[in-house]
């Protein structure tokens, strides 16, 4: 049994969302917990930050526009950690200028999805970043 077993079953993969809007953060929870993925969720780039000290993430979907810390803000310090620098982190956001999704993939995210967002767009994104 390899360190991500527990009885011979796969653990499931950590997904952390960080949205400051509370109802995207539902859903997302709802809709990638029937894919089998263990979601945490939080509001705030400060939160994401603490909980990321505390737990083995696997992805990061990550809002771009939330008061205080701002996820591109969030992004530059993870990428920062040596530990959880290599987390892939999928951009999330209603302003998809090209410009910000420019400066978020020069900051290491691996995909940039603008709201409203097809939800099957959001499985196949999560899908390919664990891959």
């Amino acid at each position: 049994m390899g360190p991500f077993t527990l009885g011979g079953v796969p653990s499931p993969k950590t997904i952390l969302v960080v949205d400051d809007e509370v109802e995207i953060g539902r859903v997302l929870k709802k809709v990638l917990t029937l894919e089998g993925y263990r979601i945490l969720v939080t509001t705030s780039g400060q939160s994401a930050l603490s909980l990321l000290r505390k737990e083995q993430v696997n992805l990061i979907l990550l809002d771009l526009k939330m008061p205080r810390m701002g996820g591109l803000e969030v992004l530059k310090k993870v990428r920062a950690q040596k530990r959880k620098g290599g987390i892939p982190v999928v951009m999330l956001t209603a302003y998809g200028s090209v410009s910000s999704a420019r400066e978020a993939m020069t900051l290491g995210a691996v995909d940039y999805l603008t709201k409203p967002f097809d939800l099957d767009a959001v499985k196949s994104a999560v899908r390919e970043a664990l891959a």
